[in-house]
Order: structure tokens, then sequence, then C-alpha cells
């Protein structure tokens, strides 16, 4: 009986504190909603914003020039709302929409020249920001912004989203440890999230199992690449090379242009 009423008052101890951890989450984020709308940027503000990067990504003011204008534009406040972020993830979004659209944007490449465009603004965002995470609300800015594409790939290889977190990534805008925080994350109410996860689950797959430089895979992995490329070589002395459609059907047509090789991280 004794054990019973021990078991009994732990059950109820472990249950008051979950209830108390989760009012407390509850009154953070209450807290944190509450700010953001007492020190939400003016719209005529955002809306000069946009603009100023719609010209940006068009080439009619530079990347430096953007930094600048938008120093001058934005409030203090401003740094420390994640509103103008999301404004800069919505145009890019319609940047690369409207270039699938029109046929003028049809690579990852082309995706990294408009995303390298907004780098100088989003690193000084960042940087200035006291938002705890604020690159991971980004990545739910981007989330939220692909509900209103019209188009969801750029390529049949690549899912647009999946192209701009790709450009985030490898433009060392974003770190590795904000997509594995996107991607874990049950609590942020964000529209948008099942969407998203769908058509970037391979590169977050890629992007958790890939090797770094100094990942002592790396080496073996370019080790061996040496010893294919030799053995390509003495096949095609020897005519036992294999035709370039035999390669090309073994490629896993989800992403053909990432598993050609092993990618090697930054």
């Amino acid at each position: 009986r004794r054990i019973k009423e021990k078991q009994r008052e732990e059950r109820d101890r472990k249950h008051r504190e979950e209830e108390e951890k989760k009012k407390k989450k509850e009154e953070e984020e209450r807290k944190r909603l509450e700010e953001e709308e007492r020190t939400r940027p003016s719209d005529e503000r955002m809306s000069k914003l946009a603009g100023m990067v719609s010209r940006c990504l068009v080439d009619e003011i530079t990347a430096d020039k953007l930094v600048n204008e938008a120093d001058q534009l934005l409030q203090e406040s401003d740094w420390h709302h994640v509103l103008p972020s999301a404004t800069i993830a919505e145009e890019l979004l319609k940047a690369i929409d409207a270039g699938v659209a029109d046929e003028s944007l049809e690579s990852t490449e082309a995706v990294s020249a408009l995303v390298a465009k907004l780098k100088p603004t989003l690193e000084k965002m960042f940087q200035t920001s006291c938002i705890h995470r604020h690159k991971l609300r980004f990545l739910f800015a981007i989330q939220k912004g692909t509900l209103e594409l019209r188009h969801i790939r750029i390529s049949p290889s690549w899912a647009l989203v999946e192209a701009v977190f790709d450009a985030l990534y490898m433009q060392d805008i974003i770190e590795e440890q904000y997509f594995i925080w996107w991607r874990e994350d049950e609590q942020d109410k964000t529209p948008g999230k099942q969407k998203t996860l769908f058509q970037v689950l391979n590169w977050l797959d890629w992007l958790k199992t890939a090797p770094c430089e100094g990942d002592p895979r790396a080496a073996e992995i370019n080790g061996r690449n040496d010893n294919n490329e030799d053995e390509d070589d003495e096949d095609q002395i020897n005519g036992e090379d294999d035709s370039d459609d035999d390669i090309e059907a073994n490629i896993p047509k989800s992403r053909k242009p990432m598993y050609t090789f092993v990618p090697m991280r930054r």
C-alpha cells in the first residue's frame, strides 16, 4: 500500500511539473507575441523595404546599397523584429517564383545568385537582432512563403524551397544547426511546415549524412572516386566502358544533380 501511495505521489508530482512547464512556455510565448506587436514595424516602412529588396534582386541597386538604404529606413527597434527579415524572405520567394514562371530561372546557381544579393542585408539583420534564433525564424518565414507560390519546383530535380535552403546554407548565411532545429521543431505554429518539409526532406538527409571537410569519410570517398576514375580509364582501354544511358538510369530521379557524386559540404 505504501509503495502504491509513493507511486501515486510521484505521478502527481511529475504531472504538476509538466503543467508548470507548459504554463511557463505559454506565458513566455504570450509575452513574446505582445512584445512583437508592441514593436511591430510600420506597414509603410515594410512596404518600402520590400520595394528596395525587389529592386536589388533585379539589379536596379547593388547589394551594398540595399544594406545602406535599409539601415537608413529601419528604426532601431525594427532590427529586433522578425518582420523585416520575413519581408525579405517573401520578396526572395516572389522573385524566384516569377523567374520560374517566365523560364528565366531554372537552376540552383540562379537561385544562389539571387540569395547572394541579399546576403549582406541578412547578415546585418542576424548580427544586429536580439531575437532568439532569428535565423530559425527566417526559415519559418520561408516556410510560410511557400504556401503562396505558383510553382513548387524550379526544375524536375529541384523543389523551389529546397534550392533556397541549399543557397542559404552554401552561401554561409544559415548554418546547419538551424536547419536541424527547423526540422525538429514541433512547437511553431507557422503554416506550411508539412508541405515544406516534404519538399526538402532529401536535402535535409544529405545535410545530415554528407561528409564535411576534415571528416575522415571525405578522404575515403575522394580515394574511392580516384580509384573509380582509374578503373574507368582501364575499362575504356579494354572497350568495357558503360554507356551514359546506363549510368543515368542508376541515378535516383529525385536528386540526380546531387547524387551523381557525394556532395562535399564546406
